[in-house]
C-alpha cells in the first residue's frame, strides 16, 4: 500500500518534486501560496503548484499566513498522513503542524547543511564560487532549518561559470525529484538514520530584497576599470550580501561577475550613477580580471547590450568616481 504524503511547495521550480510524489506515493494535500495578482490587468493567478495539483485532483489549501495554517489542521489530520514534504513553501511551519504527520516533516534544503542555513543557499553558492552545489534533507524543527540531518548529496554544476540561481534551482529540483522516491521510502522504513547538525559549522543566508543587490558606484567602476579595490563597510548597506562576499574574496572584480548570476533574476545587481540614474547589471563576464557587462539597463529603459548603452551614453567613461550621489539615493 502506497504511503500518505503531504506537500508544502508553492514555486515553479518544486514541479519536479510534486510530480515525483504524485507518482509513487498517495499525495492526498497539497498546501501552497494563495493566488496573486499579476500582470497589467492584475488577474488573480494560481501559481503552479496549485495547477498541477488540481489537474490531478488533488485537495489544494492555500492560507495567507501561520494562523490560517494553524486552522488547518484538523482538515489535514483527516487525511491521516504518514510523512509531509516541504520545498519552497513560504511560510515557516509551525509545529502543531509539521508534527502532525505520523513520521513528522522533512525539508528540502539546497546547501550542506549546516552551511548556508536560512531563504538563499543557492544564491550564495554561486556567491561563492562554490564547485559544487548540495542537497540536504533534514527534518523540520522550529528553529529554520536546524533539524537533524536524514540524507545529503552534492551535485555538479554543469555551468560553473554561467550558473544562474534560478537555473541553478531548477537543475537541483530536476535532481532531487529523481532521488526522492529512494530516500523517503528508506527513511520510513527506517534505514535513514538522521543526525544532529554541528552548530559550531553554521553559516547563514538572509532573505534578499532590492537593497541586497545594490553595487557602489566606486566598486563598479573600479571593477570596470581593473582598478584595486578598498573596501569600506559603510558604502554598503546592511548585512550587504555582495559585501560579505567581497571581503573574503581575493578578486573582489570575479565576486562582482558571480553577484550578477547569484542575484539573477532577483533583486540584480544594480549601481547609481553619479547623475542619480539606477543602472542595472543584467550580464556580465570577466575578462583578465576586469569586470566587463555584457547587457545593462538604465533607470526607466530597455535592457540593451553594453556596447549600445556606451554609444548612447558617451559620457560614461568620464563619469567621477565619487559614490556621494549613489549614496544619498538611497
Amino acid at each position: 500500500m502506497k504511503k500518505n504524503l503531504i506537500f508544502f511547495g508553492s514555486s515553479q521550480f518544486c514541479l519536479p518534486v510534486i510530480e515525483s510524489l504524485h507518482k509513487n506515493f498517495n499525495l492526498s494535500a497539497v498546501i501552497t501560496q494563495p493566488d496573486k495578482q499579476l500582470g497589467r490587468e492584475q488577474k488573480l493567478t494560481a501559481n503552479p503548484v496549485k495547477i498541477i495539483a488540481r489537474k490531478n485532483n488533488i485537495p489544494v489549501f492555500t492560507p495567507h499566513n501561520v494562523a490560517q495554517l494553524l486552522g488547518l489542521k484538523i482538515q489535514l489530520s483527516t487525511f491521516k498522513p504518514d510523512l509531509a514534504v516541504v520545498a519552497d513553501y513560504g511560510l515557516i511551519i509551525p509545529k502543531k503542524i509539521y508534527a502532525l504527520p505520523k513520521f513528522q516533516s522533512i525539508n528540502i534544503h539546497f546547501s550542506r547543511l549546516p552551511e548556508f542555513r536560512g531563504p538563499s543557499p543557492v544564491q550564495y553558492t554561486i556567491l561563492y564560487g562554490l564547485d559544487k552545489a548540495f542537497v540536504s534533507v533534514i527534518k523540520l524543527a522550529e528553529k529554520v532549518d536546524s533539524g537533524d540531518i536524514i540524507w545529503q548529496k552534492n551535485y555538479p554544476k554543469l555551468n560553473p561559470q554561467s550558473e544562474t540561481s534560478s537555473s541553478l534551482y531548477q537543475k537541483l529540483f530536476s535532481a532531487i525529484a529523481s532521488d526522492l522516491t529512494s530516500f523517503v521510502h528508506d527513511y520510513l522504513s527506517g534505514k535513514l538514520i538522521p543526525v544532529r547538525q554541528n552548530d559550531d559549522e553554521i553559516t547563514s543566508t538572509y532573505k534578499l530584497d532590492r537593497q541586497n543587490g545594490y553595487l557602489p558606484w566606486l566598486y563598479f567602476r573600479k571593477a570596470f576599470l581593473n582598478q584595486p579595490l578598498t573596501l569600506n563597510k559603510k558604502e554598503f548597506p546592511k548585512d550587504s550580501a555582495i559585501y560579505e562576499a567581497m571581503a573574503k574574496s581575493v578578486n573582489p572584480a570575479q565576486t562582482i561577475e558571480r553577484a550578477v548570476r547569484a542575484f539573477h533574476p532577483w533583486p540584480g545587481v544594480w549601481t547609481i550613477l553619479p547623475n542619480y540614474k539606477r543602472l542595472k547589471i543584467i550580464t556580465a563576464h570577466l575578462d583578465n580580471q576586469k569586470l566587463v557587462p555584457d547587457v545593462v539597463q538604465l533607470e526607466g529603459k530597455k535592457e540593451v547590450a553594453f556596447k549600445q548603452f556606451l554609444e548612447g551614453y558617451p559620457e560614461f567613461h568620464l563619469l567621477p568616481a565619487s559614490s556621494k550621489a549613489a549614496k544619498s539615493s538611497l
